[in-house]
C-alpha cells in the first residue's frame, strides 16, 4: 500500500508480480473471502480501509517472478511465488535463512494462514509451500517472526 512513498523517500525501485498489477488502480480489484466470523470482521474492516485510504498510483520498475534472484540489487535473495492472499503475492527468501512472507500468513496469537484470501486452495497450497521451504525464520505481517519449528497451518 505504501510502495510509492517508500520508493520516493529511499530512492529505490518498486518490484512486483504482474498478477498483482490490477491492485495498483484498485485495492479491491481481486475479491477476498474469509472463513470464520473473526476473519470476516477483519476482512470487512480492511476493505473499508482500502476505500478510505486508497493506494497512491505508481508504475513498477521491476517485474518479479518465482525464483528470480535479487543479486543484481545487492541482495542475496530470491523471489518465491506465494499466491493465495492475492494472485500476485510473493515472498523473499533471504540468504536461505529468512523468508519475508508478508501477508501469506499471520502470527498474532499463533502461526496460521492469512485471515483473508482470494483463493482458499492457493492459500492452503502456499502454507504447505512455506512449511516445506526448510529451516528459515519467517516474517509475516502482522505478527511476530516464526521459527522453523513453528509451521504455518
Amino acid at each position: 500500500m505504501d510502495a510509492a512513498p517508500i520508493s520516493d523517500v529511499l530512492g529505490i525501485p518498486i518490484g512486483m508480480n504482474e498478477n498483482a498489477c490490477n491492485l495498483i488502480q484498485s485495492n479491491t480489484s481481486q475479491s477476498l473471502s474469509a472463513a470464520a466470523v473473526l476473519r470476516k470482521i477483519v476482512l470487512s474492516a480492511s476493505c473499508k480501509e482500502f476505500v478510505v485510504r486508497p493506494m497512491p498510483e505508481f508504475n513498477p520498475n521491476i517485474w518479479l517472478h518465482n525464483d528470480d534472484s535479487l543479486s543484481d540489487y545487492g541482495i542475496h535473495a530470491r523471489i518465491i511465488s506465494l499466491p493465495g492472499h492475492m494472485d500476485g503475492s510473493i515472498g523473499i527468501d533471504v540468504d536461505k535463512k529468512y523468508l519475508i512472507a508478508g501477508d501469506a500468513g499471520t502470527n498474532m496469537f499463533y502461526p496460521t494462514v492469512s485471515m483473508r484470501y482470494h483463493s482458499r486452495d492457493n492459500m492452503l497450497e502456499r502454507a504447505r509451500k512455506i512449511s516445506s521451504i526448510g529451516n528459515r525464520t519467517i516474517y509475516f505481517v502482522p505478527g511476530k517472526p516464526v521459527t522453523d519449528k513453528q509451521r504455518v497451518k
